[in-house]
């Protein structure tokens, strides 16, 4: 039931639908129609938009660009014609514009040459020639801008060589000559040189005026280089003189190099003690004229001056660096109004450098204090960044030698310590390992002075050890009067001992002794052979006694003595039979001739070891005396009495005898 009541429903509303479909159908069609026609004429009857020109770089077409330029041409002004020629210059006969373009080219062509024409009656040839030379090759006006050129280009040309030679002439002051260039510039047809014969007579008149400046202030300091009133003078009247003037520019670097003098000599006044009072004394006295700094500018100089000349600085290396930076803070607060400013400009690199150098060499002192080797030699290496053109390069050469030293010394100070536990135990095995341990220190090395005197005083002390009992032996035998045997031990000890010295001395002593004992009683039977008036006899027995004997020189002395005697006697000393001369030499004494003695009656040679000296002790090392003597000839070679030599002699008897 309800089925069929809903399908009679639909039924009739697609009916109603059916009839309404054709009308709304024909009504679209008409409206599409008439909103498409609406649509065209207004397309055909509105403009197209003009392009963009304020935003050349968004325009993508020539029309537009041509569009663009031609307004801005309209102008009258020289870039806005310069950038319509740059645009269609290089336009060719088949571009879609090129007539427009070549009748645009050809009105701004004379345009541009009018300006440039223009420029140049204002006397700006160089301004006229630039602008001339924008025109393109393919204008038509471009013709007459070349000949306009050519025509600037030639007054510009014999103009500037006059100018040339005028400005030459006044560098090398020669102002007769410069005066006679400008009469001939000045009788140049045009008005662009014309206009600068006033303000060329008015240059060389200011030349004239400081080159005599600048004269009278150098004759000045020639005279008194180091004087402070007499560069203060040199300097004002530098002060006088033009800065354009080609006088200053040549005397530029001796007027800085016055004003450094000048003010170096003022801050060499001020010490790094001075206060604020004694700096304003010390300005008070400068010469009047010149420029005068602040106090307190010239007191930061002179502390800032002190410090870059110092060429050895003293002081902490931290302290130095404080001092720096101080100085460096204090020389940047001068203002540029100070006269002391330029002077900033040298010294302040100066001492930023050195500030450089001191922290790095406070960071390489403070890796040396660790005295250990590695750190050592990391300090070593920052020291050496300080390459040979730095103001501390001196200073931390120093500083690496006595690092490299350390070095050395920190190594070495190993042996040396076991060498001297070593010879602590004071016996001669431990001595010779000390000995051994401290030789490794070689030449060159901070402990090898200390290493060689410890190993004379240990080489000493064992010889001492092995030495002392031969010569306290020796000593023991002497004693007992076995002198022979005492100096065949004694003379074990060899050259270059530590005993040696004492040992030869003790054997020169007991030499003497020996000889003392052979040979005294040879001359005390010499001498009372004398007194029993036997002076052949006793000449003949005393010259037993040889030639470096201890009692040669007393026996020599004894000897002479009987001689003059005799030959004083000899005429009153009647001859005897048995004193008639025989072949014999010592036969032609007046004296009976002394009887021989046997050989039993002499005393025996000493035979001496072959390290036994036969000579006579130094009275330096010995109390033995030393006996001054002259060669004597043998008793079988003795001149006859009257030719018998008369010596003298000195003998300097011992200290212990």
């Amino acid at each position: 039931m309800e089925r069929s009541t809903l399908t009679g429903v639909t039924s009739q509303v697609g009916k109603k639908i059916h009839i309404f479909a054709g009308p709304l159908a024909w009504l679209w069609l008409l409206a599409f129609c008439a909103g498409t026609g609406v649509a065209a004429v207004l397309w055909l009857t509105t403009l197209p938009p003009l392009p963009e020109c304020k935003q050349p770089q968004s325009l993508s077409f020539d029309a537009d660009k041509l569009f663009c330029v031609e307004q801005a041409a309209r102008s009258g002004d020289a870039s806005s014609l310069i950038a319509g020629l740059d645009l269609v210059r290089d336009w060719s006969a088949d571009h879609p514009l090129y007539s427009r373009a070549q009748h645009l080219m050809e009105k701004w062509s004379v345009t541009v040459l009018e300006l440039a024409r223009m420029k140049a009656i204002k006397a700006d040839l160089k301004g006229a020639i630039a602008l001339a030379q924008k025109i393109p090759p393919s204008s038509p006006t471009y013709k007459d801008a070349r000949a306009a050129i050519t025509t600037w280009q030639k007054d510009i040309s014999q103009g500037q060589a006059i100018i040339d030679s005028i400005k030459a002439a006044m560098k090398a002051r020669n102002w007769a000559l410069a005066t006679q260039r400008i009469r001939a510039l000045s009788k140049m047809d045009s008005d662009y040189w014309l206009q600068h014969i006033e303000r060329l007579r008015q240059q060389i008149s200011a030349e004239e005026i400081a080159a005599d400046h600048l004269q009278k202030a150098r004759l000045i300091v020639k005279q008194s280089p180091r004087d402070l009133q007499a560069l203060g003078r040199a300097i004002a009247l530098a002060e006088q003189i033009n800065p354009d003037t080609y006088a200053y520019k040549a005397g530029k670097a001796e007027i800085e190099r016055w004003m450094a003098t000048f003010y170096a000599i003022v801050a060499g006044r001020l010490s790094t003690k001075t206060n604020l009072e004694g700096a304003t004394a010390v300005v008070k006295e400068l010469p009047h004229g010149i420029p005068v700094p602040d106090v307190r500018d010239i007191l930061w100089f002179s502390r800032a001056q002190s410090l870059v000349i110092d060429p050895l600085p003293r002081g902490p290396l931290f302290q130095q660096l404080w001092q720096l930076w101080m100085a460096f803070s204090q020389v940047r607060q001068i203002q540029p109004t100070s006269p002391l400013y330029s002077q900033t400009k040298t010294v302040l690199p100066k001492l930023q450098t050195q500030i450089q150098d001191v922290t790095q060499l406070n960071i390489a002192s403070a890796l040396a204090n660790l005295r250990q080797i590695p750190t050592l030699q990391l300090a070593i290496q920052v020291a050496q960044g300080i390459t040979p053109e730095r103001p501390r390069r001196v200073y931390a050469q120093t500083l690496i030698s006595m690092w490299q030293k350390d070095i050395e010394r920190v190594q070495d100070s190993p042996y040396l310590a076991q060498a001297q536990q070593y010879a602590a135990v004071g016996k001669p095995e431990a001595l010779k390992r000390a000995i051994a341990y401290a030789r490794q220190i070689v030449r060159g090395r901070p402990l090898y002075l200390e290493a060689q005197g410890a190993i004379a005083q240990w080489n000493r002390q064992i010889q001492l050890i092995e030495d002392e009992p031969i010569l306290k032996q020796a000593q023991t035998l002497a004693k007992q009067q076995r002198l022979d045997e005492a100096i065949q031990v004694a003379s074990r000890i060899r050259p270059g001992r530590a005993l040696y010295h004492e040992a030869q001395t003790a054997i020169s002593n007991w030499l003497y002794d020996i000889q003392i004992a052979e040979d005294q009683p040879l001359l005390n039977r010499a001498h009372t052979l004398a007194a029993e008036g036997k002076t052949a006899s006793a000449i003949n027995l005393a010259s037993q006694i040889r030639p470096g004997r201890a009692l040669y020189g007393e026996a020599q002395g004894a000897i002479a003595t009987w001689t003059a005697q005799q030959k004083r006697n000899q005429p009153s000393i009647p001859l005897e039979e048995n004193d008639l001369p025989t072949d014999d030499p010592l036969d032609s004494f007046s004296s009976p001739a002394p009887t021989p003695l046997p050989d039993a009656a002499l005393p025996p040679a000493i035979s001496l070891p072959p390290s036994t000296p036969q000579f006579s002790p130094s009275p330096l090392a010995s109390p033995t005396p030393t006996i001054i003597q002259t060669p004597q000839p043998q008793p079988s070679q003795l001149p006859s009495p009257d030719n018998y030599p008369v010596e003298s002699y000195e003998v300097l008897p011992p200290a212990n005898h």
